[in-house]
C-alpha cells in the first residue's frame, strides 16, 4: 500500500504541515537477505523509489537520519556473509 500511494502519501503530508525536507524511508524486504533500504525526503522519495516493488513500509521523521547506526540488520548480514567466506576460506 505504501509504495502504490506514496505520491498521494507524500503529497497529504505535505499538504498537512510536514516540512518537504522531511526525511523518509522505503524498506523493502525488512529483516531479510534482501532488505533494501532508500533514504530521501518528503521532496525526492517517490522518484528516488519510482521502480521499487510492493511491498514496502515508508518511514516518515527524525527517526529516518538514524538509519546507519541502527543498521543492526546489514551490519550483521555482513558478518554472517565474511563468516561463510572466511569458513569456506579455511576449508581450501
Amino acid at each position: 500500500m505504501g509504495v502504490e500511494h506514496m505520491p498521494e502519501i507524500v503529497e497529504k503530508l505535505i499538504a498537512c504541515g510536514r516540512e518537504a525536507e522531511t526525511p523518509a524511508a522505503l524498506i523493502r524486504e525488512g529483516t531479510t537477505q534482501n532488505q533494501l533500504v532508500i533514504t530521501g525526503t518528503l521532496t525526492d522519495i517517490v522518484e528516488k523509489t519510482r521502480d521499487m516493488c510492493p511491498p514496502a513500509v515508508l518511514i516518515v521523521g527524525e527517526v529516518v537520519r538514524f538509519h546507519e547506526q541502527l543498521d543492526w540488520f546489514a551490519q550483521r548480514a555482513q558478518a554472517l556473509s565474511f563468516k561463510s567466506v572466511q569458513s569456506e576460506l579455511v576449508s581450501l
